[in-house]
C-alpha cells in the first residue's frame, strides 16, 4: 500500500496534479519571458530594417555640408556587413508572424527610399561641382551606386509588385535614378513569366560567368521591355512610340536627371550620375545572377516547360540579408506568390538554399572559379530535383481563374507556363 501510494504521489508531482497553482504560475512566467524575448527580437528586427535608411540620411547630410569623403562610410558598412551576417546566422525555420510594428516597417521602408535616394544623389552632384577634375568623384560615385543599388533598387523591386496606388510609378522613379526604369516592365511582364527558361535573360546558366551574364541580361532586358510595351500599347490601338510608353517615359526621366547633373556640376556631375547609375545596374543584375544561377525549368517538349516551382530560385535564410533587403532571400516564395508583401513571404523547405548571405556572396560572384566551386555542385543537385518534377495541368475553369488573377500580379498562369515563354503575339498587360 505504501509503495502504491508513493508511486501515485510521485506521478502527481510529475504531472503537476499535486501543486497545480504552482505549475500554472511557472507556465505563466515562462510564457511572459518568451513573449518578452519575442518583443525584443521584433524590436531588433524593426531597428535593423532602418539601418540603411539611417546610413543614407547621414551620408546625404554630410555630403550636403561639403564633406564628399563621407561616402566612405558606405564602404565601411559593406566591409562590416558580411561579418555581421555570419554572427547573426540563419533562421531555423518559419519565423513567428510579424507584429504590427514590423508590418508597418516593411510597408513604410520602400517608400522612404524615394526621398533618401534623391537626397544622396542631389547632394553628391552638388558636391561634385566643387572638384577641379572629374576623377575625385569616381570612387564616391561607386560607393553611392552600391548604396542605392543594393537598398534603393531592392525597394523598387518591392514596390513594383504592390497593388497600392502609385507604387508602380514610385518603383519606376527609383529605377530611373539608375537609368534602368525599363526593368520595372521587363521584370513583371517578362522575368516572372519566363524564369528558368532559355528565353529569360535574367536566369543565369550553369557555368555562366557574371561578366557574360551581365552583357546578356542587360541587352535582353531592354529588348524584352520594349516588346512588352509595344504589345501592350497595340491592344489599345497605339503605336510603340506613343507618349504612354512606360519604357520611353523612364528613359526620358533618366535623361532629365543626367541633364540636371550637367547643369549643376558640369562634367563632374555627369560622371557622378552615370557612374553611380552603372554601379546600381551591376548590383541589380548580380542579384538576379545569384537568385537563379543554374536553376532551369525542365523542358517537357520543345517550347513546353514544367510549371514554376520553389526549386527554381535560391532561398537565403541568413537573417541580415532578409532584414536589410526586405526579405529578398525568400525568393522562391516570391515567385510563387509575387503579390505578397515582404513580411508575408515564407521560407520554402523544398527550395535550394544559398551557402551564405547576399552580402558575403556579392564579391564572390566576380571570382568565377571560386563561385563555380561553391555553387555548381549545389546547382546540379537542385536540377536533379527539378528534372523529376511532373507537369501539372488544370481544368479550363481553373485556367481562366488563374489567368484572371495573375494578370494583376505579374505572374503567368499555369496554362502560360505549360505553353512555354510567351510569343510576340501574346497579349501582355
Amino acid at each position: 500500500m505504501t509503495s502504491k501510494g508513493g508511486n501515485a504521489a510521485r506521478r502527481r508531482l510529475r504531472t503537476g496534479e499535486a501543486n497545480e497553482p504552482a505549475v500554472r504560475a511557472t507556465r505563466e512566467v515562462h510564457d511572459a519571458s518568451r513573449m518578452q524575448r519575442s518583443s525584443w527580437a521584433q524590436a531588433l528586427a524593426v531597428s535593423l530594417r532602418f539601418v540603411p535608411h539611417a546610413l543614407a540620411a547621414a551620408v546625404a547630410v554630410a555630403v550636403a555640408r561639403g564633406d564628399l569623403d563621407a561616402v566612405w562610410w558606405i564602404g565601411g558598412f559593406f566591409l562590416l556587413a558580411p561579418v555581421v551576417e555570419l554572427v547573426l546566422g540563419q533562421e531555423d525555420g518559419q519565423r513567428s508572424p510579424a507584429g504590427r510594428c514590423e508590418r508597418l516597417a516593411c510597408r513604410l521602408s520602400p517608400w522612404l527610399w524615394i526621398p533618401l535616394q534623391a537626397a544622396v544623389l542631389v547632394a553628391g552632384i552638388f558636391a561634385a561641382a566643387h572638384v577641379a577634375t572629374p576623377m575625385p568623384v569616381v570612387w564616391p560615385a561607386v560607393l553611392t551606386g552600391l548604396l542605392c543599388g543594393i537598398f534603393g533598387l531592392t525597394a523598387a523591386h518591392e514596390l513594383m509588385h504592390r497593388r497600392e496606388r502609385g507604387a508602380r510609378a514610385a518603383a519606376m522613379l527609383l529605377l530611373a535614378f539608375s537609368g534602368y526604369a525599363h526593368f520595372c516592365v521587363e521584370h513583371v511582364r517578362g522575368h516572372h513569366r519566363r524564369v528558368g527558361t532559355r528565353d529569360d535573360g535574367a536566369t543565369a546558366r550553369l557555368g555562366e560567368t557574371i561578366y557574360v551574364f551581365l552583357c546578356r541580361s542587360v541587352a535582353s532586358g531592354i529588348v524584352s521591355a520594349w516588346r512588352s510595351e509595344r504589345e501592350r500599347l497595340a491592344r489599345y490601338g497605339l503605336g510603340a512610340w506613343s507618349a504612354r510608353n512606360r519604357v520611353i517615359a523612364g528613359w526620358m526621366l533618366s535623361t532629365a536627371l543626367c541633364l540636371f547633373a550637367a547643369w549643376a556640376a558640369g562634367v563632374a556631375g555627369v560622371v557622378f550620375f552615370v557612374t553611380q547609375a552603372a554601379v546600381g545596374i551591376v548590383v541589380l543584375e548580380v542579384s538576379n545572377y545569384v537568385q537563379h544561377y543554374g536553376l532551369m525549368r525542365r523542358e517537357v517538349e520543345p517550347g513546353v516547360y514544367a510549371r514554376i516551382d520553389a526549386s527554381h530560385a535560391w532561398d537565403c535564410r541568413f537573417r541580415l540579408t532578409n532584414l536589410l533587403l526586405l526579405d529578398l532571400g525568400r525568393h522562391s516564395d516570391h515567385h510563387l506568390e509575387p503579390a505578397l508583401a515582404a513580411d508575408q513571404l515564407k521560407a520554402r523547405s523544398e527550395a535550394p538554399r544559398l551557402p551564405a548571405g547576399y552580402f558575403s556572396l556579392f564579391a564572390v560572384t566576380f571570382l568565377p572559379p571560386l563561385w563555380m566551386v561553391i555553387m555548381n555542385r549545389r546547382a546540379r543537385w537542385a536540377r536533379t530535383r527539378v528534372g523529376r518534377m511532373r507537369v501539372h495541368t488544370q481544368t479550363p475553369l481553373a485556367r481562366r481563374t488563374s489567368r484572371s488573377k495573375n494578370d494583376h500580379t505579374g505572374t503567368a498562369s499555369d496554362d502560360d507556363l505549360l505553353r512555354g515563354p510567351p510569343s510576340r503575339t501574346d497579349a501582355m498587360v
